[in-house]
């Protein structure tokens, strides 16, 4: 992704059109899927058969497992952005 933050001519593209767009996608999917998270979990409370430790397990480990990636994502671009800052001052 270093093409993005290549020189300071796409200096106002990148930090102004690009991160932001990560950003906000970050949390649409983060709420998303949270959503689903929270329907496994009392879907399968509300059946409370053999598939409740299936069900909850699934979407503990679905929607922390997106979480956490997401972050790692998102400190991704954070790290480009904050790179390219630093560079107005040398």
């Amino acid at each position: 992704m270093f093409f993005l933050v290549s020189s300071h001519d796409d200096y106002f593209i990148t930090t102004i059109f690009f991160w932001p767009i990560f950003f906000l996608a970050y949390f649409f999917l983060a709420f998303f899927f949270g959503f689903f998270f929270l329907a496994y979990f009392f879907l399968a409370y509300f059946f409370f058969t053999y598939f409740f430790l299936a069900y909850f397990f699934f979407g503990l480990f679905f929607f922390f497992g997106l979480f956490f990636f997401g972050l790692f994502i998102l400190a991704y671009f954070f790290c480009l952005f904050f790179d390219n800052f630093l560079t107005i001052f040398y």
